[in-house]
């Protein structure tokens, strides 16, 4: 019977009496972007934010803005569509896809410089990276082994990622 009545109990709102509302939040609220298209995934660190804007379909690039001056860049794409980004003090971490998807690092310090891609590895597939102190973590999709092939056409094609392929992975070195 306790069994049955513990999660009828859960239900019942007047149990949580003893909750008290959070103080309101304080502070002045301002768009950080509004131009055409779309601006999503943000991550803020400090007082600086990232973002993926999308401004025409089939692209997209990472922008960053310091939230207490309101100045706002591009990382540079170089034709990739740059998306999911994670930033830590200076250090952008974010994917760029072109015929694969490959994890980039960009440092905030050194304006006019490009992205450059972390841990390079041929046939690598990555993603949404994270990064935390010299730590950077992503989700990684490999192709599994190419197993014997008999002679036959219909084993034509490249080989698929198996569910159980995906691998999340960490990456540790200094800043880029």
């Amino acid at each position: 019977m306790p069994r049955m009545l513990a999660p009828v109990l859960c239900l019942v709102p007047f149990l949580a009496l003893g909750q008290t509302p959070g103080a309101p939040l304080a502070g002045t609220a301002f768009v950080v972007s509004e131009g055409e298209g779309d601006q999503t995934d943000p991550r803020l660190s400090g007082t600086r934010a990232v973002y993926t804007n999308q401004a025409a379909r089939g692209s997209s690039e990472i922008r960053f803005q310091d939230l207490l001056t309101h100045a706002d860049a591009a990382i540079p794409t170089l034709g990739g569509y740059d998306a999911v980004a994670d930033l830590q003090g200076t250090q952008v971490v974010f994917t760029r896809t072109t015929s694969s998807s490959l994890v980039y690092g960009f440092d905030l310090s050194r304006p006019g410089a490009y992205a450059t891609e972390l841990a390079p590895r041929a046939g690598a597939d990555r993603r949404t990276p994270s990064v935390g102190g010299h730590t950077v973590a992503w989700r990684s999709w490999a192709l599994p082994r190419e197993a014997p092939r008999r002679r036959s056409s219909s084993t034509t094609g490249p080989p698929r990622p198996s569910p159980g392929s995906r691998r999340t992975r960490a990456w540790t070195a200094p800043p880029w």
